[in-house]
């Protein structure tokens, strides 16, 4: 069972893709929502808005902020900082992904309220400092206000503010002077690395033939094998929050998971929807289905994950599946098929049920579904779930018991999907934090 060729990315809290989208509409309400800022690891917290990072490293001897998306977001940035106890004249160095306006608008009122410096790359500086992207582009990228670069970045570079160490790994290709940052962190006693990496998508880029920007090509390419290269990829931190599943992580955070944002096959996963969304703009055929090898020590997830944009999901190895039936609303019976795995205590289950030609009464089906989901429980949280151009809502419910749980559900083309993860005892919601990871995209055979 296969959903169309044309599925679009979720952007559920507790159903991430981790892949590259194709070119975006730019002006996606999320980029502009609020998003109230948490800690990370090591000192690295989450200042942007909803739909797009901006990511403070902080010291004792001043802060590094990298990225201020979007000149009405500026705003929202400076008060995410204070909202976390630290002041704006303490960021000393504000660093840029990428010269796009949704990643740069916000530099030259970030730059003027805080006093800090700009550090950028001679290949994005033309960019920043004229206010528009270099590069022939269909997505008809909108200017920005233009900031001055006090200091040109050199590849390899390690940036020091206090004890941050933060490398400089330049990865041209989405811009001429697209940057990718590199940072130790400690982590429960273990030294972890962080990676920031600049945006890898196609974006409406001109590949071929591109006047203002002739190496496009050549730099995409050679930037993926540099950063498949790259031993520094423990925790992934994007641009675009969904790109790593960011703000599912700290869902998993806030449900008590102690270690939410490590995931060493997590870069390996994304490099390669990179190359295969760079091969689809070029008109090549999509690469077999290839699901991903389970670590050699067994943990870790075994995905099923296109290299496109249809959906798939993750199980703790290879999860059961059965026919069987779907109770749409409490009346509708329809054909469904189940998957399911354990990992520990935790159960996993996905049913997806046809309801092509069903007259569907969507407050209804979802009521049914919260109900059978809580199980008699309390539900603990509630809230409509975002996916592009679909629908759906996600719970979180303490079972009678003690147990816990986490569920979505949303319709897609013609089916509905129900994800739930299930854990016994005081333990569960830690444990079911884990949903967070039972994700990607849904593209069942």
């Amino acid at each position: 069972m296969s959903p169309d060729p044309g599925a679009l990315t979720l952007t559920l809290a507790l159903a991430m893709a981790t892949g590259p989208a194709a070119a975006r509409t730019y002006g996606d309400p999320a980029w502009t929502e609020p998003q109230a800022p948490f800690p990370i690891v090591g000192g690295v917290y989450y200042v942007g808005s909803r739909g797009l990072a901006a990511y403070l490293i902080t010291s004792p001897r001043g802060h590094i902020l990298i990225d201020a998306p979007l000149a009405e977001n500026a705003p929202m940035i400076e008060a995410n900082i204070r909202r976390l106890g630290f002041r704006l004249k303490d960021v000393k160095i504000l660093l840029n992904n990428h010269a796009h306006h949704d990643h740069a608008g916000g530099l030259a009122q970030l730059k003027k309220d805080t006093g800090a410096q700009l550090w950028a790359s001679p290949g994005d500086r033309w960019a920043l400092e004229h206010g528009r992207p270099r590069g022939d582009n269909t997505a008809h990228l909108p200017p920005f206000p233009a900031v001055k670069v006090d200091r040109e970045l050199k590849d390899g570079q390690v940036i020091r503010l206090g004890p941050i160490a933060l490398t400089t790994v330049f990865t041209p290709g989405h811009t001429p002077g697209c940057t990718s940052w590199t940072l130790p962190v400690t982590e429960h006693g273990a030294t972890r690395q962080v990676i920031f990496p600049c945006s890898l998508t196609v974006a409406g880029n001109v590949l071929v033939g591109n006047k203002a920007y002739p190496a496009i090509l050549a730099d995409y390419r050679r930037s993926l094998d540099r950063l498949a290269r790259l031993k520094a990829a423990d925790i992934v931190l994007t641009g675009h929050p969904e790109f790593a599943d960011v703000l599912g992580r700290r869902e998993a955070q806030l449900h008590g998971d102690p270690s939410p944002w490590v995931d060493p096959g997590q870069f390996g996963a994304i490099l390669g929807a990179a190359r295969a969304d760079l091969d689809a703009a070029l008109g090549k055929p999509r690469a077999p289905d290839v699901p991903a090898a389970s670590s050699p020590d067994g943990i870790g997830w075994r995905d099923f994950v296109r290299t496109d944009e249809h959906f798939a999901v993750q199980f703790p190895g290879t999860p059961t599946a059965v026919q069987g039936r779907y109770d749409l609303d409490g009346r509708t019976r329809v054909p469904a098929r189940i998957y399911a795995a354990q990992q520990g205590r935790i159960v996993y289950r996905l049913t997806v049920a046809d309801v092509a030609g069903q007259a569907v009464d969507r407050e209804a089906m979802f009521k049914a579904a919260i109900e059978r989901l809580s199980r008699g429980g309390e539900v603990r949280a509630y809230a409509e779930a975002r996916i592009r151009t679909g629908y759906g809502r996600q719970i979180c419910v303490e079972r009678p018991g003690g147990g816990h749980a986490l569920a979505a559900v949303f319709l897609w083309r013609g089916r509905l999907y129900e994800l739930e993860a299930t854990a016994p005892g005081p333990d569960g919601r830690a444990a079911t934090a884990a949903l967070v990871r039972f994700q990607q995209t849904l593209d069942l055979h």
